[in-house]
């Protein structure tokens, strides 16, 4: 990408990484949404050197304030939206028919999913994504925040 700057502007630059590069993050990103936050963290690192390379910004430049200007939201919000976004088409039924069992819906409307005796187990997906949409249920009520 770095060596593409010559030659095209910013914008299909951006277009490049997004079709390219995010789109590879993003790829299966509700399994391993659980993962270890250092893990995470450097799929992150990712977007921040192609914001730089699309700016033409020295290496140590902070990415951060130069992501709104391309209107890229942060991965980890992304994959987040898209957890909440699987566990709602969990909950409305529109999936393969194994994947609502899956999940619980209590009389407060939270989720519950079925404990696991190994510690590794409170990693699964399913626990994690219903954690998050519990954490979300006084944030959103049933609108989609990003499409993916």
């Amino acid at each position: 990408m770095a060596k593409a700057i010559p030659y095209l502007p910013k914008d299909l630059l951006k277009l490049l990484y997004t079709a390219l590069i995010r789109s590879h993050r993003e790829y299966c990103s509700s399994i391993f949404s659980s993962a270890a936050k250092t893990h995470l963290k450097k799929l992150d690192v990712i977007q921040r050197k192609a914001v730089r390379i699309i700016y033409e910004v020295p290496r140590d430049a902070h990415a951060d304030i130069l992501l709104p200007f391309l209107k890229l939201d942060e991965l980890a919000d992304r994959r987040e939206a898209h957890l909440v976004k699987l566990i709602k088409s969990f909950l409305s039924e529109q999936c393969h028919p194994a994947m609502p069992s899956m999940v619980e819906v209590c009389s407060d409307k939270t989720l519950q999913v079925s404990q696991s005796r190994s510690t590794l187990g409170t990693r699964r997906p399913s626990v994690f994504g219903a954690n998050i949409y519990n954490q979300h249920l006084g944030f959103s009520s049933d609108t989609d925040e990003t499409d993916t």
